[in-house]
């Protein structure tokens, strides 16, 4: 080796000249990449078999089982195609699909109710953590399940976004169609709708659906009920087998409910009496009817009338204000209780009391649903509201709360509030309790939703 120029030409082969910049210096990015997780048995887990989790962790304890995984717009670039008010969330029925797939890892056969709690916005850059959480079963055989995400920084806390029970069928369906209607295709009786720049439409309202999500082919209306016919689009419908039901395709099953004309943003905000009978479908057949209180009943269909799935009832919520994805994504949803003060001045004695017991979790909230229930079908006063006294169920502040039994009553509650959202009250007091004028003070307020603390 010497300080002199070296000969290239000794090293390149003589048949073919190359020219000698651009073979020394090569443009290579050697910044690290960030990769999906490795093995899941090299760190004690299961593999989960679905693309939106990872792997399957068993645990001791409340929660049984967890399943793990990682979502972002590099990893899952179609979810880019959901957008609402120019946000990125992930759909709703995304949560319906984790839930099945749970179901059907454990034996479960059905998805007896899931709340969406809390939009989950997915970031621009980077991506987040995906827990789903699976509690052992009960008497009944019935499990809780909840769905949780976080930031890549392991400093910010856990969100809760969904919220359920997965429970074992115990109904005999023998008619594995979905009756005349969907054998029958178009419906007797059922008036072609016509789909004209129906997806930009949409866009104005808010509801931005890329090519992913453009899935409704045709539509028709009979009375309340809508019939719509769906497929999913090129690529996905290459991934329609790696889901139990893709997404895209159940969303795109809902959006014919914008045919209805309901105004502003409404998306699904609880499923109940979810089943699935086949998996793995690229098209559908589908009727949407209205039942009581403006909820839906979903039946899917394939295109020869079998049933692939069906909702018992789905309840939509209207979208208020803006998302706005934030530096710190914990920090765009807090829940803020504020001091109350009295805003009518009547007399409570119509309002009837019902104190929770301290009963396991789901005896509680049977209890509860069967007062509620009869509440609703009692004759009693018009302006007569019942509430629900329980002690330590939610934190006002950095306390921790003692009761997470009654914290599920809560969450039962604020779902049945959606819908009756003047005939019950939600009032949570600290152990032992409270005085009669404490109450009396909390009531007149005209609050849904109350915690008395310090008097």
């Amino acid at each position: 080796m010497h300080g002199g120029t070296v000969d290239w030409a000794r090293y390149l082969p003589a048949a073919e000249p190359v020219d000698l910049p651009t073979y020394a210096f090569q443009h290579r990015r050697y910044w690290l990449e960030s990769t999906e997780p490795g093995d899941p048995a090299a760190l004690g887990a299961l593999p989960s078999g679905h693309p939106l989790l990872g792997a399957l962790v068993a645990l001791p304890g409340a929660i049984d089982t967890v399943l793990i995984g990682r979502l972002s717009l590099r990893s899952h670039p179609w979810l880019a195609d959901h957008q609402v008010a120019g946000t990125v969330l992930l759909p709703g029925t995304a949560f319906v699909e984790l839930a099945r797939h749970a179901a059907d890892l454990l034996g479960d056969t059905r998805l007896a109710e899931l709340t969406l709690e809390i939009p989950l916005v997915l970031p621009a850059e980077g991506g987040l953590a995906l827990r789903v959480g699976i509690g052992e079963p009960d008497d009944t055989g019935c499990r809780s399940i909840e769905v949780y995400s976080r930031p890549e920084d392991p400093a910010l806390p856990w969100t809760r976004h969904a919220a359920g029970v997965l429970a074992e069928d115990t109904e005999e369906n023998e008619d594995d169609t979905g009756g005349p209607d969907m054998m029958q295709w178009p419906p007797p009786g059922a008036a072609a709708v016509a789909l004209d720049e129906f997806y930009p439409r949409l866009a104005e309202s808010g509801l931005g659906y890329g090519p992913a999500f453009q899935g409704l082919r045709a539509a028709w209306r009979r009375g309340d009920e809508i019939f719509a016919e769906i497929a999913l689009p090129d690529p996905q419908r290459g991934q329609a087998e790696e889901f139990g039901l893709h997404p895209a395709l159940l969303d795109a099953a809902l959006h014919a409910l914008a045919l209805r004309g309901d105004d502003g943003l409404r998306l699904p905000f609880s499923f109940r009496g979810v089943r699935w009978y086949t998996v793995g479908a690229a098209m559908l057949r589908v009727r949407l009817t209205t039942i009581e209180d403006g909820a839906v009943r979903v039946d899917l269909a394939d295109d020869s009338g079998a049933l692939v799935g069906t909702v018992e009832r789905l309840v939509l919520r209207e979208l208020t204000g803006e998302l706005r994805p934030p530096a710190r994504l914990d920090s765009l949803y807090r829940l803020e209780w504020t001091p109350a003060r009295t805003r009518r001045h009547r007399d409570t004695g119509a309002d009837v009391l019902f104190r929770v017991e301290d009963t396991p979790v789901v005896e509680r909230t049977a209890a509860v649903l069967e007062r509620v229930h009869g509440w609703l079908t009692e004759e009693a006063e018009p302006e007569a509201r019942l509430v629900l006294i329980t002690r330590g169920a939610v934190a006002t502040t950095a306390e921790e709360v003692p009761d997470p039994a009654g914290a599920a009553v809560w969450g039962l509650m604020r779902s049945v509030q959606a819908e009756r959202p003047d005939r019950f009250v939600l009032l949570d007091t600290p152990d032992p309790g409270v005085t009669n004028e404490e109450l009396a003070a909390a009531l007149v307020t005209g609050e849904g939703q109350l915690a008395v603390r310090a008097g």
